[in-house]
């Protein structure tokens, strides 16, 4: 879960920002709560409506959320059905997702779809929020079958038509073809694969076929996590977003003879071959990936499957390593990558040779920013060419990262520290940015750093923002050209924002006695930076004087520590 803390708090933004579609093979999402909305059945109290001309019924399987925990080899994106639209010029149809928020907070949303190459690429999505609307365009022709993330957003407790709802239109440029239908997911939610001994879980199947989703959860709870699913492992993950078992999460098998079973014995077999989650876990990672990708890239059991059709550009494994020093000397950061095994190049053509030029650019960058901000005597550990799963597995250039010792005293004072994070965080995500930039034969413009010296002046009914640019002494391109201020009224979401161009502008139209709060963002070529702090403030509703509100907590550190 630690490094977790990096990829989805900084790594992930940072990439996305820059415009990049991030995959991840373990939930991100740390909402606990969860809700399913779908034709063919929703989570309790949310809605799914159809409006306008006839939608009809789809002819492939999808999502369907028939049973309340899954076993081994149990495939959620199996169970249901799909529908479709015929796309229009204009809005004729759409299918309307309203759920029930069982509290106020952020939900990560999600959909799925079937894949086709009848769909159109530019799939309408509206999602209505409590900081307004955001709308996506989802190219259907790949990447069905499974949970496909749109963005984060915040919702309010209960059914809220006007601000708590996902809308799928068939208005396209693509009139002629078609728009897929299936199921929107809002939320992380917990865990709810099973594992455990043959006899248990056909005892679990046998009392759920009996009562369905009214099955007492203290049944099967002592066999799942119990944890939120942000924290379990991908081979449940992988599981739960529609993976194919023997394809992608279950690979280690034991051989037992189940000859005596009859007819039967194949379905005997398949359920106890996933006998090694911890290997399944991190095996499964790169078969992932593969699946993603799709023919000829496909799994090792079967490069030719069909897959998802995604085009990966490369993969990542972020690790760190174990080892201490007898004189608290920084371990630092080795790098993995693998030639040796197979064909000198993947399945397109490309060198195998490209993961040491990846490793090589973002092990550079790593070290040569840490010794400059940080430490001048962080270690640059080595790049290893050899078969590590994660390394290996993936039919793409691949990385496996161990960025430093989380056993070692000197590399942990420095990655406790929230300022490290971010840095260390802004290195992978310049390196990546350098080989696909590289690799594609084009310049890049990093992304700019966060403003600073956000203020706020109060002068009659307006309100003066203002902050500073920051330039990075390590990255000439990281040059603000424009900056997004992002809106929240009350306890709302933050809208999505309006360009404006220079470090200062003035906000009038607020009404008194409303809490309005701001942040800002910096823009170029390269990207959004990450946000400021949040400023907030209230127009009198009488003629009392003003308030002022400083805020005396703008740094942040790691532990204190000492060394003897």
């Amino acid at each position: 879960l630690w490094t977790m803390s990096f990829v989805v708090s900084y790594i992930t933004p940072m990439l996305e920002n820059a415009g990049a579609k991030v995959f991840l093979p373990r939930e991100r999402d740390i909402q606990r709560n969860e809700v399913i909305v779908d034709a063919d059945g929703s989570t309790k109290g949310a809605s799914y409506l159809e409006a306008g001309e006839a939608i009809q019924a789809g002819k492939e399987k999808g999502f369907g959320l028939k049973v309340p925990f899954l076993v081994e080899g149990e495939n959620l994106f199996r169970m249901g059905e799909t529908k479709l639209m015929q796309a229009s010029g204009k809005a004729s149809s759409q299918v309307i997702y309203i759920p029930e928020m069982p509290e106020t907070g952020e939900y990560a949303v999600y959909v799925s779809y079937v894949r086709d190459e009848q769909n159109v690429t530019d799939a309408h999505y509206t999602v209505f929020h409590s900081g307004g609307k955001t709308e996506f365009l989802v190219n259907q022709t790949f990447g069905g079958g499974t949970w496909i993330y749109l963005g984060t957003f915040r919702f309010e407790k209960g059914l809220n038509k006007e601000t708590g709802r996902v809308e799928l239109s068939n208005f396209s440029e693509e009139t002629g073809k078609l728009v897929s239908v299936d199921a929107v997911r809002f939320g992380g939610g917990m865990g709810n694969v099973v594992r455990g001994k043959l006899q248990d879980m056909e005892h679990l199947q046998k009392l759920r076929n009996e009562k369905g989703f009214a099955i007492d959860s203290a049944e099967w709870l002592p066999y799942a996590s119990k944890r939120p699913r942000y924290q379990e492992g991908a081979r449940y993950y992988l599981q739960y977003i529609g993976m194919p078992d023997s394809l992608v999460y279950v690979l280690n098998k034991e051989k037992i003879d189940y000859s005596n079973r009859g007819e039967n014995a194949a379905l005997y077999a398949k359920r106890e071959s996933g006998k090694n989650d911890y290997k399944d876990d991190y095996q499964s990672r790169g078969e992932w990936v593969n699946y993603l990708l799709g023919t000829p890239n496909g799994p090792a059991a079967n490069p030719n499957a069909k897959g998802l059709g995604i085009p990966v550009d490369m993969v990542m494994a972020f690790h760190t390593d174990a080892g201490t020093t007898p004189d608290s000397a920084i371990i630092g950061s080795l790098m993995i990558y693998d030639t040796t095994y197979g064909k000198p190049e993947f399945p397109d053509g490309q060198s195998r040779w490209a993961s040491r030029d990846l490793c090589d650019l973002v092990q550079t960058q790593i070290v040569d920013d840490l010794q400059k901000l940080y430490e001048p005597e962080w270690t640059r550990r080595g790049m290893w060419n050899k078969q590590y799963a994660e390394a290996v597995r993936p039919k793409v250039p691949s990385m496996l990262s161990e960025l430093l010792s989380h056993q070692n005293f000197a590399d942990m004072y420095q990655a406790n520290d929230p300022r490290f994070k971010f840095d260390v965080s802004r290195s992978f995500y310049k390196g990546i940015l350098k080989f696909l930039a590289f690799q594609n034969n084009q310049e890049y413009v990093v992304q700019p750093l966060p403003v600073s010296h956000f203020r706020m002046n109060l002068d009659g009914n307006v309100v003066r923002l203002s902050w500073h640019s920051v330039n990075d002494p390590l990255e000439p391109t990281a040059t603000p050209k424009s900056y997004r201020i992002y809106t929240r009224t009350e306890n709302g979401g933050f809208d999505n924002g309006r360009a404006v161009s220079d470090t200062t502008d003035l906000v009038s139209g607020l009404k008194p006695g409303l809490i309005y709060s701001f942040k800002i963002t910096a823009v170029n070529e390269g990207g959004e930076s990450f946000p400021s702090e949040i400023l907030a403030c209230s127009l009198p509703t009488d003629d009392k004087k003003p308030v002022l509100i400083v805020n005396g907590f703008d740094r942040i550190s790691g532990p204190e520590a000492f060394d003897t």
